[in-house]
């Protein structure tokens, strides 16, 4: 079975960050899971599946999603530089 972005990024922060997916949603968001900082707890990533018509796009298959918190400025800089990103709403 082919991994998904989503496993593959959960793997990389499991592996730089040392956080845990945690799944506070799971009857209602069950693919929906956040990662938190170590010390504050405060969540810095969101991984989720949506279908690909709610980025305004056709079809309706489902497509893996990351929401990251960054400090002022890297957000931009990040969206204008990776392929494949949409652009923060700031």
């Amino acid at each position: 079975m082919k991994e998904s972005q989503a496993s593959n990024i959960t793997t990389h922060i499991r592996d730089e960050y040392g956080a845990e997916p945690e799944f506070l949603w799971p009857e209602r968001y069950p693919t929906y899971c956040i990662f938190r900082h170590g010390g504050n707890k405060k969540w810095f990533a969101l991984i989720g599946r949506i279908e690909w018509k709610s980025l305004g796009r056709d079809g309706g298959e489902l497509v893996d999603i990351i929401n990251l918190k960054f400090d002022n400025g890297q957000a931009l800089d990040f969206a204008e530089n990776t392929p494949g990103v949409y652009p923060p709403t700031i």
